[in-house]
Parts: structure tokens; sequence; C-alpha cells
């Protein structure tokens, strides 16, 4: 049987105590995506109304373990990783509670600007990607004045150095911005023990999962929405193309224009070769729901998948599908799958940016 501790730190790190797990009314549920990072999660616990416990304090951290047997051995899980942003009180009747809301890592990334000394423009010339996005992981770290945000190996060099001026952009824009020069095979995530994924999709299925055992549910679309074959971008001083043959023959033309003065020649090209390479053919869209036969606290956003268990010669499913987001509900999660990863991440990019700006984060 699953069982899960609730540790709560200064924002120093400094451990402060763990929360008693007969006290908790609510499930273990938030959900983790590609480009981004773990989400929101609400804890309600049996609390004071009069006089809460002094560990619920704005900013305060929230690790959260799972402890499972798995194949026959005890096993700990860093589940969850966040900061508390909103404290509500409730009594109802005789009953007394407090709802805790506590943001995943990854949105640290939103509080502050990204910013070259006291200057709000910050130029880059001549830089791997990867730099830029470990620079703003230190930034972050600099900022809150503890190292909750790390990387390392899981950090890979893009390949070719850009150019690239960002103009008053939060640390979170500023990330997805230097993902989206990298290429259309990049993502970034931050999950919970703090560490950056910044690479490509892997080559082979991280996870393989078996439709008659692991799968409660499965629904796949496949779509030509959202193909473009025939991509440019205006940096200032010039224009630079991409476009597909193959795909204007299958699927007709289908072209868009940016604009984009901050960008050098490399980049750009990097940014419309990207937009070819991510979207020049349809998309096999998928969501599956995993059920707790399957170890489903491994699985995480970025990491790729396959399904065994269909007929011999099916085409419905691919073979190495990234997973882009990830619904946890203790006995299953909910998976996203789709090869339109980019375009994913960066609507929940800045759907993210604006949740933490309207709650003046």
């Amino acid at each position: 049987m699953k069982t899960y501790n609730v540790k709560i730190y200064q924002p120093d790190g400094t451990y402060i105590t763990s929360v008693n797990e007969t006290t908790r009314l609510s499930k273990i549920n938030f959900r983790s995506t590609v480009n981004a990072g773990q989400g929101s999660l609400s804890l309600n616990v049996v609390a004071s109304f009069d006089s809460p416990p002094s560990w619920a304090a704005i900013n305060n951290f929230v690790k959260i373990y799972c402890h499972d047997l798995v194949d026959g051995v005890q096993s700990e899980v860093l589940l969850f990783t966040g900061f508390i942003s909103q404290i509500e009180h409730l009594r109802k009747g005789s009953n007394e509670s407090m709802t805790l809301s506590v943001l995943g890592l990854g949105s640290l990334l939103a509080l502050a600007l990204y910013k070259d000394g006291a200057s709000f423009d910050v130029a880059k010339s001549g830089v791997d990607p990867s730099a830029i996005a470990t620079e703003i992981v230190d930034k972050v770290n600099a900022s809150v004045g503890t190292s909750w945000l790390s990387y390392g190996a899981n950090v890979v060099s893009v390949g070719t150095n850009i150019d690239y001026t960002f103009e008053s952009q939060r640390w979170l824009k500023a990330m997805e911005k230097t993902r989206e020069l990298s290429g259309g095979e990049y993502f970034w995530h931050i999950g919970a023990d703090g560490e950056l994924y910044f690479k490509g999709k892997a080559a082979t299925a991280t996870h393989k999962f078996n439709l008659l055992k692991d799968v409660n549910e499965i629904r796949v679309v496949n779509t030509s929405e959202g193909i473009v074959n025939d991509s440019t971008v205006d940096y200032g001083s010039g224009t630079k193309n991409a476009t597909d043959a193959t795909s204007i023959s299958n699927y007709f033309k289908r072209d868009e224009n940016k604009s984009d003065s901050n960008l050098g020649a490399t980049a750009a090209q990097q940014l419309v070769d990207g937009v070819i390479e991510d979207k020049k053919d349809p998309k096999i869209q998928v969501t599956a729901e995993i059920n707790s036969l399957y170890d489903i606290e491994t699985i995480r956003p970025g990491d790729t998948c396959k399904f065994f268990g269909t007929e011999i010669g099916s085409t419905t499913l691919g073979t190495n599908m990234m997973i882009v987001s990830v619904d946890y509900r203790e006995t299953t999660v909910s998976i996203t799958l789709a090869d339109d990863y980019a375009n994913f991440g960066s609507q929940l990019t800045a759907y993210m940016g604006n949740q933490l700006e309207e709650k003046n984060l």
C-alpha cells in the first residue's frame, strides 16, 4: 500500500517538520509538463482555525515522498517539490481545516525578469543555447537565495551558437525562447528534484506499456491541423526561410511568417529549420490512463514510450512517442503523448506566466 510523507522546509532549505499523514484530507494530485515543470498542488489538512501550525507560512517549501513496494522492495520516490503560495483557512461547523496552494519548482522562473546587471536587455552573441539555460537557473538560485534548482548531465549542448537579445522577459519566457532557438527536438523540464532537463528527444522508448495490463484507457487522434511546411522569419537585417517539398506535395502549402528583430542570422535560420522539423508532418496525439500495475511514480514529462499488445503491423501508435504531460492521481496517471510537444509547451508556458502574474508573485 502506498503512503506519502509530506515534509516542510524553510526557504533556505532547513527542515522544519513532517505533516501527520492522518491529518491530510486531500489526495496527492498534480500535473507536470514539458517546457515547464510541475504545476500547482492543493494540500488540505486538519488545522486549528485560530491557531494554525507555524510551519504553514507563505514561501515555505514542501516535499512529498511516495513510499511503495516495487517488485517486493520498499522504495521511496521524491514525487513533488514546491513552495507555498496561498493559504486558506476554513471553519465549517465543528470542522476546521487549512488548504495550501503549492506551486512546483518550475514556477520560480516566473517570479522575476531576466537581467544583465541593472539592464532588462540581455544580449547574447555566439553562445550555445544550453549555456543560456544554465545561466537562467543560476540567476533564479541567486535571487531566491538557495539552490533549489540544479543542472548537470541532462543539459546537452545544442552544438550551434546563436545571437539573440532578450528584452524585458521573465526567466520563464526566456527559457522557453532559448528552447525554441535550439531546434524542434529540444525540450526543457524542471521536476521534483529541481534538476533542469534541457535536451533532445530520446532515441529509444523509456517506458514500455502493456495495453492488456498497464493501460485502463487510451485515445488516439491523427491530425494534420498545425502543419507548417514553409516558414519565414524577418530578423531585422533580412529574412530566413525553410521549406519541405515532400510535405508541400502531400499536404498542400501551409506557411507562416514571423518577425523578431532580436534574432541573429544563425538563430533565425535555426528557428525556421526547427519549425519545419517539428511541424511538417501530421501528428499522432495520444492520451492514456496508466494504472498502478506499472510503477507510475517513475513516469515523467520528456520521457518517451511505446505500447505493446497491439496487432502485428499496427500503425495506430508510434514506437517512440514523447510524454508531454503527466497527471498524477495516486493510483493512476493520465499521460498525454504528442509529437507536437514544442507547441504544447509554449502554450502552457504562457499560461503559467499569466497565472503567476495574476497572483502577483
